[in-house]
């Protein structure tokens, strides 16, 4: 299985829940493990080949 390893880093709005967007994210089929270190910050490894 190919893994690749993708950053995704945004602006918070401290207004947002973003509890919705972290269980949707973090469940996803392909992701194999992710890291959220930083609040704004995920490191993903994911068994897609692309970045979709």
């Amino acid at each position: 299985m190919a893994r690749k390893a993708y950053i995704l880093t945004f602006d918070r709005d401290d207004e947002v829940n973003y509890k919705e967007f972290h269980d949707k994210l973090t469940t996803l089929p392909s992701v194999i493990t992710w890291w959220h270190y930083i609040k704004s910050s995920y490191v993903i490894i994911s068994s897609s080949t692309n970045a979709t």
